[in-house]
């Protein structure tokens, strides 16, 4: 059509989405050679809440090793500083504390190298708890 004028949408984000912050982690976690695995649940077996059930949390990123998880790690797109007590007084950062996984934040793209950094050293450390790790079925 002669004339016509050409659409554009236009985007205007000034921080990355967490599902970019967690597309990139993930692609640099398995350059790093690692193997991290999206939305997996993660039971402990042998503890139980008070209701008989296991404790379990669904991760956003889980860094697994030899079959079981040594790693879990939270996308938010937050300002606020993850040692804050807005995050350190939520169901899921106590959840993690009771399960005693290591986990940590990842609140934009600048923390990945770090995020990549404590998975490599978690992997190196002979001590590091193992969890059961099950993909919940729809």
């Amino acid at each position: 059509m002669q004339g016509a004028r050409e659409r554009h949408m236009k985007i205007k984000r000034s921080n990355p989405s967490e599902a970019t912050i967690q597309a990139e982690l993930y692609c640099a976690l398995k350059t790093a050679g690692f193997q991290p695995v999206l939305e997996q649940v993660a039971r402990l077996s042998g503890k139980t809440r008070r209701a008989g059930r296991a404790i379990q949390i669904r991760a956003d990123l889980m860094v697994v090793q030899d079959g079981e998880a040594i790693a879990a790690i939270e996308v938010k797109n937050t300002k606020i500083p993850t040692s804050s007590a807005e995050f350190q007084n939520t169901r899921q950062y106590l959840k993690y504390v009771e399960m005693g996984l290591p986990f940590r934040y990842c609140t934009h793209l600048s923390e990945i190298e770090a995020c990549v950094h404590w998975v490599r050293w978690l992997s190196n450390r002979q001590h590091v708890s193992k969890f059961d790790v099950r993909r919940v079925m729809p």
